[in-house]
């Protein structure tokens, strides 16, 4: 593709996708990468380093966080080359918002792993549906992300869903379906593993449901009490306060 437009400039979203083009320096010395640090406490040791050696070779490295570009400034990366690139949700219909309880609906939108309390949310959701009896649980996604695996991961999510009348699974939508669950629920869920806890990023998926109205049962991290106050009534960092 690039060989028939001979682009300007070439976004890449991921250092993982890097790794792909590290014997293409044509791409690139052109490229804008987007930089992701997901993992506890920034990016991983590996991903870290192909940053550094590709610093003297891209454009400029985008950061979604204050707190990810210092990282990488710390880390030796040329600060001239970094700049801030803001999580982006599609705009908002504010006449649609509106904060008011319509159920006892919850919903999860993204992909289905351990770190992100996939099993832990339906087990849980098992329990809240023994209390209410009317609640229920929408899931949509169809990306299993089994890593660090776990043996029958996606067996044992399937079999839960499929066992649990309340829950149901929409698989992959288009986004603006995705838009018109969100405002049909009442609660969106961010509730991740521990490990994730010092992340430098917000997930888009927090800000998507805020921008149709939903507050998000998450953990209380250092980016999240920055975006939504230390005393946000929704923070969650167990089972029994997911559940509570």
């Amino acid at each position: 593709m690039n060989d028939q437009e001979n682009y300007d400039t070439v976004l890449i979203r991921g250092l993982n996708v890097v790794r792909e083009l590290l014997d293409f320096p044509d791409i690139i010395n052109k490229s804008i990468i987007y930089s992701l640090g997901q993992h506890n406490g920034g990016i991983s040791r590996k991903d870290g380093q192909i940053a550094m050696k590709l610093s003297k070779q891209v454009k400029y490295l985008a950061c979604q966080s204050e707190e990810l570009l210092n990282y990488y400034v710390q880390a030796g990366f040329p600060k001239e080359k970094l700049f801030i690139l803001p999580p982006i949700t599609k705009d908002i219909d504010e006449s649609k918002i509106t904060f008011k309880r319509k159920g006892q609906k919850l919903i999860y939108a993204g992909k289905f792993s351990k770190d992100y309390y996939t099993l832990e949310t339906i087990k849980a959701f098992e329990r809240i549906n023994r209390k209410l009896p009317n609640s229920k649980l929408l899931l949509i996604g169809d990306k299993f992300y089994n890593r660090p695996r776990v043996q029958h991961f996606k067996e044992d999510i399937v079999n839960l869903i499929t066992l649990n009348e309340n829950i149901t699974w929409y698989g992959a939508l288009p986004r603006i379906d995705v838009n018109k669950l969100m405002l049909e629920a009442d609660v969106g869920i961010s509730w991740r593993s521990e490990v994730l806890n010092n992340s430098m990023e917000i997930s888009t998926k927090i800000i998507e449901y805020g921008c149709n109205g939903k507050p998000v049962l998450l953990n209380k991290t250092p980016m999240h009490e920055k975006l939504l106050g230390h005393d946000y009534p929704l923070f969650v960092n167990s089972k029994e306060e997911f559940i509570e």
